[in-house]
């Protein structure tokens, strides 16, 4: 999804009492990165993994849900939601259309077994270390369903948030010593902000309080 720049320009025109900003990545310098090439890196690390997937992300990140959703897909793979938090979540977002998935293709926890390693993704919990999510039991070899072996790939597709990083790499270590290979935000782009990088920042700025901005920014992709 596009942000629409015209709609916060018009805004600006009609007069702004107060910009109440985000400022969470005001250190980092140009733009965020897009979805589309967060969905990109995750289709190469996907389709290169030759056991099953598991992908720990933000039960909240719908649109991340669907691009999984989507890639799976595409290569022939079932999926798995596996975390009371994923689970509501996606059956909420099926309710309102915002997830797409067939009846074909999801599958239950229990029925992974019954089909081959290269051809089940699980979207899981997990991607901060909370320690009953799911991710963790799986590091920690007490999921009842999945057992973490050589050949399986799991994907944390989500921000290290400041005062998890022991948590998260404590999960890392364990799955790294089961044989799973990791990937997450500090070796691969498998994630993108949701705050507004500098550039970003000043454009909103200057879009609440000068027109002219306005008519130069249309024109941007």
């Amino acid at each position: 999804m596009i942000t629409d720049v015209n709609k916060f320009a018009q805004c600006g025109v009609d007069g702004v009492l107060a910009l109440l900003s985000d400022s969470t990545n005001v250190e980092k310098e140009g733009y965020t990165i897009s979805d589309k090439e967060i969905g990109e890196t995750l289709r190469k690390i996907m389709m290169e993994s030759k056991g099953r997937i598991i992908v720990a992300l933000f039960a909240s990140n719908v649109g991340r849900i669907q691009m999984i959703i989507d890639i799976a897909k595409s290569m022939g793979s079932k999926v798995v939601f596996d975390g009371r938090s994923i689970e509501l979540s996606v059956n909420i977002a099926k309710k309102l259309e915002y997830v797409h998935i067939s009846e074909e293709m999801e599958i239950e926890i229990g029925k992974v077994k019954d089909f081959p390693d290269d051809e089940v993704v699980i979207i899981t919990t997990g991607s901060q270390g909370e320690p009953l999510s799911s991710l963790a039991r799986m590091a920690s070899g007490t999921h009842k369903h999945i057992k973490i072996r050589e050949g399986d790939t799991v994907i944390l597709s989500s921000k290290f948030i400041p005062g998890n990083e022991r948590a998260i790499t404590a999960a890392i270590n364990n799955l790294y010593r089961l044989g799973a290979n990791v990937v997450y935000e500090k070796i691969s782009e498998i994630h993108v902000s949701g705050h507004a990088f500098q550039e970003e920042l000043k454009l909103m700025k200057k879009i609440s309080t000068e027109f002219e901005f306005y008519i130069f920014w249309t024109f941007l992709p």
